[in-house]
């Protein structure tokens, strides 16, 4: 978790540098856990595990019903840990189902590209 000390502490964005996303803004989570990191690696492992289940979910789902409910879940989750673009994805996707129907092409895939993205992002912080 040294890793993701030293990258909260230089970073204010949801962005690192270059053109890599930063899938989890550590600023955000850190203020939000009042700066305790065994409540931050805490976090970030249930939030990992619930992607794992997102991710299973997704795949499976059957109905428009079902998919509101995952993506909405998604989105709260995410921004609730300081993972924008997942939650980004997750509202952007939601909101077309609500007011279209359907979800546009390639969405889902995106999102669940994001969700694999971030997973990973919070292994790599996590290996320290």
């Amino acid at each position: 978790m040294a890793k993701a000390a030293a990258l909260a502490v230089t970073t204010g964005s949801a962005f690192s540098q270059g053109d890599h996303p930063r899938w989890i803004d550590l600023v955000f989570l850190g203020r939000q856990t009042m700066g305790k990191k065994s409540l931050e690696i805490e976090i970030l492992k249930l939030f990992k595990s619930q992607i794992e289940i997102h991710l299973t979910q997704l795949a499976t789902l059957e109905d428009g019903a079902q998919l509101r409910v995952r993506l909405h879940t998604i989105k709260g989750a995410a921004h609730g840990v300081g993972a924008i673009e997942v939650g980004q994805l997750a509202a952007k996707a939601e909101k077309e189902l609500m007011t279209n129907g359907t979800v546009q092409p390639g969405a889902i895939d995106r999102l669940r590209q994001a969700l694999q993205e971030t997973a990973n992002f919070i292994t790599d912080l996590l290996e320290d």
